[in-house]
């Protein structure tokens, strides 16, 4: 839609995109010109509007939900993925707003999958505190039974009684105003490696259980932070093509993952992130125009990470 909107001001420059770009297309909707294309109307209805507005509260209550657990409560680094996340809620138009982001949220957590569930009594269980200044006065003597009859009420009767905003106890009719009502995490099972959160209404679930892949992408991930460091002291723009070699220059004995290792097994993500796959420096031409070099801790092993100008 950019580059359609751009058209008519850069015709040549669009052009070039479009024709680069046409190709992730449906071949039914390829044209042979970006000038051929006509600008979509604009869908002004109310209900796609709150609909797409409804979509995004959702996507901002999960991420926040989950960025603050991955900041303040877990110790695996941002750049290491996590196995999974599970988005909880008792709603499914919740949910299935939520599925619709489905790769803005696996992004914005790091995680390499997203499982949504409406089965709120797996993952938590409700609070219910009777307000006493307000049910003391009407109640009188039929309080204590009343308090105690609404604090042991089992999950589908919260639900039920959220649903309906009311609930008989005792003969007296009780409305959700006459209580506060609070969503809490269950205690996981001993072992099990989870982080659960939740803001009153929806609940996030991290699986913190790491394995030798993940980890590797985690230090793939420092390697490729280092190189696009690097990129930006030599002052090379986006579009300057550069040969990586690498030489790891220390991996202690006992470490569970080699970086050695990782850089043989890593280079998908190289590739995505860096547009090039690193070289080992033993590799490197002797005529080799060289840009810059640094040497980079990577967890308890250390790199030697080299740019050179990319040969024709």
């Amino acid at each position: 839609l950019l580059v359609l909107l751009m058209a008519p001001f850069t015709p040549f420059l669009v052009e070039y995109m479009y024709q680069t770009l046409k190709a992730g297309l449906p071949q039914e909707e390829q044209e042979d010109s970006i000038h051929f294309l006509m600008v979509p109307k604009v869908d002004e209805s109310t209900e796609g509007a709150d609909a797409a507005n409804y979509a995004i509260d959702c996507l901002v209550s999960v991420v926040d939900l989950g960025r603050s657990m991955r900041t303040d409560k877990c110790d695996i680094g941002w750049k290491t993925p996590l196995k999974k996340a599970v988005i909880v809620h008792e709603h499914k138009k919740f949910t299935e707003a939520a599925k619709g982001l489905v790769t803005y949220i696996a992004d914005q957590l790091n995680a390499r999958e997203i499982e949504f569930s409406n089965d709120i009594k797996k993952y938590a269980k409700y609070e219910v505190l009777p307000i006493r200044k307000v049910l003391g006065k009407r109640l009188g003597k039929k309080m204590p039974k009343v308090y105690n009859a609404l604090t042991s009420l089992d999950t589908e009767a919260v639900v039920k009684f959220k649903t309906e905003g009311r609930v008989e106890i005792e003969g007296e009719e009780i409305k959700l105003e006459d209580v506060n009502l609070s969503v809490k995490v269950k205690e996981f099972e001993e072992g099990k490696k989870l982080l659960g959160q939740t803001d009153g209404s929806v609940i996030v679930i991290l699986d913190l259980e790491m394995n030798d892949d993940l980890l590797a992408e985690g230090k793939a991930r420092d390697v490729v932070q280092a190189v696009q460091g690097l990129r930006k002291e030599a002052k090379l723009s986006p579009l300057d093509r550069v040969d990586i070699y690498f030489k790891v220059v220390n991996d202690p004995e006992g470490v569970s993952l080699p970086l050695a290792k990782v850089m043989a097994e890593k280079a998908d993500v190289f590739k995505v992130r860096l547009g090039a796959i690193p070289l080992a420096l033993s590799t490197m031409p002797n005529d080799a125009k060289k840009i810059k070099e640094v040497t980079v801790d990577v967890g308890k092993s250390k790199i030697q990470i080299v740019l050179v100008r990319k040969q024709n």
